[in-house]
């Protein structure tokens, strides 16, 4: 039987008959990566949706502490970002690192994704293990863009 986290990179319709074969929604890989992981990780959001919809752990880790909010996030997947907070996915959780999805987004750039998670209530002012918050991340990304 297929296990649960590799239905990350199957058809939305095969994760039901999966369940119904006694697979575990929450099942983890060696790398501690649930389903809805690596769905969001692949990019896959229909497959996000199913396995949401199904009762898939919105706040499950994988072994880096990551969420798939944070993960999505740090990707600028704008919409399942949004899509993933109306779920009921928390939104200032931290990484091994201790970075918010918020953090993230600013980090990598991604505008949408950091308006999406501002509109939703993200915490700007949380700190990650180097004292660094999203303005800091957003400033620093400015300034080596800059820098020749």
């Amino acid at each position: 039987m297929l296990p649960l986290p590799a239905a990350a990179l199957v058809e939305p319709s095969q994760i039901g008959e999966l369940l119904q074969a006694g697979a575990k929604l929450d099942a983890r890989d060696r790398f501690g990566r649930t389903a809805l992981i690596l769905a969001v990780r692949h990019d896959q959001p229909d497959v996000v949706r199913t396995l949401v919809a199904a009762g898939a752990a919105l706040d499950a880790r994988d072994q880096f502490g990551r969420t798939p909010l944070i993960l999505a996030a740090s990707a600028g997947a704008a919409e399942l970002v949004t899509e993933l907070v109306a779920a009921g996915a928390q939104l200032d959780l931290v990484d091994g690192m201790g970075r918010t999805a918020l953090i993230w987004a600013t980090r990598h750039g991604h505008g949408a994704t950091v308006a999406a998670l501002v509109a939703a209530g993200a915490d700007a002012s949380l700190r990650d293990h180097f004292g660094d918050t999203a303005l800091t991340a957003a400033i620093a990304r400015v300034w080596a863009a800059s820098t020749p």
